[in-house]
């Protein structure tokens, strides 16, 4: 239907710019809602996954207080790649819904580029309509709760990165860091033979 939109030779008309910029604002509002709904979902799971590794001692080192930066990263990232975008089909119905006027716009987007004798009629009628509208009231933004929630949530699962300590019920940690010590040592004194070779030599 958007193709047939293109060619109607209305593209550049005022119906079809103002329902560009409604599409537009609702493409960035799907985005942003879908960016949040992902971003408490990951963060639910990087919290789970952060205690399990602590409290158990079986894989702490993963979660480094760096790590939180991936949460939103994903999050955008997933809903950039998420399918379905609002056309402008759903940008008229929206326009519609929003001032009452019984579906002239989704009419207008149906017929253009159609030859009916009742084209002329709707877009003389979306025509006048569309000055009239403000694509900022039929979409709009509310940023304050969502933007305030994910600054919580981040600020929580860092809090956490730094702060909740490593658990030791299984010994892991332990095993790891005499492994560790024992690697160690084993360098110095590879380190102190081979200098003494040298001395030797």
């Amino acid at each position: 239907m958007s193709s047939n939109l293109e060619n109607s030779g209305q593209v550049s008309g005022p119906v079809s710019q103002m329902l560009r910029k409604v599409r537009v604002r609702m493409l960035v509002r799907q985005l942003c809602s879908r960016s949040f709904a992902l971003l408490i979902v990951l963060a639910i799971l990087y919290a789970v996954l952060l205690l399990a590794g602590r409290l158990t001692g079986l894989f702490p080192e993963y979660f480094a207080p760096w790590t939180v930066a991936a949460v939103p990263v994903l999050s955008v990232l997933l809903a950039v790649v998420w399918p379905g975008r609002p056309d402008l089909k759903a940008a008229a119905s929206a326009t519609d819904g929003y001032h009452q006027t019984k579906d002239l716009f989704l009419t207008w987007s149906m017929l253009s580029g159609c030859p009916t004798e009742y084209a002329p009629l709707v877009g003389r009628d979306a025509e006048r309509t569309a000055s009239r509208i403000e694509p900022e009231k039929v979409v709009p933004y509310h940023w304050e709760h969502p933007t305030l929630t994910a600054a919580l949530t981040l600020g929580a699962l860092l809090l956490g990165a730094f702060f909740v300590p490593t658990l030791d019920p299984f010994g892991h940690v332990a095993e790891a860091k005499e492994a560790q010590e024992s690697h160690r040592v084993l360098e110095q004194t590879r380190k102190a033979t081979e200098a003494r070779k040298a001395q030797l030599a």
